[in-house]
């Protein structure tokens, strides 16, 4: 999207210098900080106490109890568990000044797991030439101070306990945050268990050096959601490219279904119209991470499953394109990203998408099925022209809603004789898939009257299909519970069981 706000004029030089500090080590403008193409106007980050990086504590006992990295009395009065796992929650530059989902988050994280959860908030308002250029340079402070505190806990903590692990410390940060978050990381070794960028920033940290921004180096796991790119880098306030070890792109990673007609809707409904849905249109797909992030931290049936794909092209995957399915390598995305759960190092560094909830409502996530369909050809069957439908079960009570499949390409015409993929998403999730049931309408032409068989309704034969579910990570064949595999159009609806 048109990142309205993010276009100001940069004011300001670059100039060589350095700042340095007793803890935090010290920081400079120089190359690869500063480059022609992609950072013209890298400042030095300014001083500590202007950027005011401030931690505040969240358990299930404490509420925003203020802790300091300089000052360890603060940390061993305070609520701080060190028998228990550390998040930590990064703001980025986009709020303009509301945090509200930071809170949000926490309460998930609470409410899943019992955590310290640490809230990092940092200024919003640099000095000066309020810009973007400065922003970006105070990020790498930020991260400082945090690698501060979390050396400052694993020297307090017990040996053995959970707080003296690095592996036991999660950090995740939002835009700008993100990016905070990898200059945290890279000052550990052993590294941090893991980093979650929430639609990392693009601008001045796109095609950088893996020193500028978040890489997969700066912790053992580091998973990355985009929903807001642009290869071209004119418009997307988020990165295009792979920096993590699992990188997600719902939707291709650009213009979220449920972000449709957004500065309509704005200028519609919201006070001030013009400005405040102009900000809200060009924010929307970019804000559209985190509240997929918070969805998947609580939501126990979807998981946001995922296929590898070697390019994100979202048509592909609609399709049903055999390389851009694979079920056995499906990963979750957002919080339940797992490592682990990357069988292969094959699986690194390249896309994973899928498709979510069309409308803007809630939930966004959606099961993901694809159809490997075979039209049989007994009786030189006429072409079959409709929509497809399935319900999947996974008992004799259990099942999901009826779930169109369909296929962009081949504008629901089927020939007998022929296999195709079709590919639906649905809001039931099930887990194992033991039989479906599956059923189709005609498609009557509305300017071909001969199509119009309001008396006989026509008939089709599938004897079999393939199913491909992220959900469950397999892919199984099944057949029709008919002889013939005759499926007559909105009158049959044939179970179809596991072909043995």
């Amino acid at each position: 999207m048109l990142c309205v706000y993010l276009i100001v004029f940069l004011v300001g030089s670059s100039w060589a210098g350095e700042v340095c500090y007793s803890d935090l080590g010290c920081f400079d403008n120089a190359p690869p900080f500063t480059d022609l193409q992609n950072r013209p106007l890298t400042m030095l980050p300014e001083d500590r106490d202007v950027i005011n990086t401030t931690f505040s504590l969240n358990s299930r006992q404490v509420v925003d109890e203020l802790i300091f990295n300089q000052d360890i009395s603060t940390i061993s009065s305070s609520n701080f568990d060190f028998t228990k796992k550390t998040k930590f929650i990064i703001h980025g530059y986009i709020e303009l000044g509301d945090l509200s989902w930071m809170t949000d988050v926490v309460d998930a994280i609470l409410l899943e797991g019992d955590y310290n959860v640490i809230k990092v908030t940092w200024s919003l308002k640099p000095t000066g030439s309020e810009h973007y250029g400065k922003m970006s340079s105070n990020a790498r402070i930020v991260g400082a101070e945090i690698a501060l505190l979390i050396d400052q806990f694993l020297t307090l903590s017990s040996a053995g306990s959970t707080a003296s692990y690095a592996s036991n410390y999660h950090l995740i940060g939002r835009g700008l945050g993100a990016h905070v978050a990898g200059y945290a990381g890279e000052r550990h070794s052993p590294r941090l268990g893991r980093i979650s960028g929430i639609d990392p920033a693009g601008p001045y940290f796109e095609d950088m050096d893996l020193i500028v921004r978040l890489d997969h180096t700066d912790a053992e796991f580091v998973d990355v959601i985009h929903t807001d790119v642009d290869e071209n880098r004119r418009i997307g306030l988020g990165m295009d490219q792979n920096i993590g070890h699992a990188d997600f792109y719902p939707n291709g990673g650009r213009d979220q279904p449920s972000c449709r007609g957004t500065i309509i809707t704005a200028f519609l409904y919201i006070a001030g119209a013009i400005y405040e849905g102009g900000i809200e249109y060009n924010r929307c797909d970019h804000e559209t991470a985190h509240a997929m992030y918070l969805e998947s931290i609580l939501e126990s049936s979807c998981k946001f499953m995922a296929s590898p794909s070697p390019d994100r092209d979202i048509d592909s995957y609609i399709d049903g394109m055999d390389d851009y399915w694979d079920a056995a390598n499906a990963m979750p995305m957002g919080y339940h990203a797992d490592k682990s759960m990357m069988v292969s190092p094959a699986q690194y560094h390249q896309p994973y998408i899928m498709v979510t909830e069309e409308r803007n409502t809630k939930p966004h996530c959606k099961s993901q099925y694809r159809a490997y369909v075979y039209f049989a050809d007994p009786f030189r069957a006429d072409e079959v022209h409709g929509d497809l439908y399935m319900r999947y079960g996974s008992n004799a009570n259990e099942w999901t809603e009826r779930i169109y499949h369909g296929n962009t390409a081949r504008n629901n015409d089927y020939e007998p004789g022929s296999a195709y993929y079709v590919t639906g998403t649905g809001d039931t999730h099930l887990d194992p898939l033991n039989h479906l049931e599956f059923d189709w309408e005609y498609d009557r032409d509305f300017y071909n009257p001969l199509t119009w068989d309001f008396i006989n309704n026509p008939e089709t034969y599938v004897t079999w299909m393939w199913i491909d579910s992220l959900d469950t990570r397999e892919k199984r064949q099944f057949c029709s519970t008919v002889e013939d595999g005759k499926v007559t159009a909105e009158r049959d609806y044939v179970i179809f069981l596991p072909c043995y």
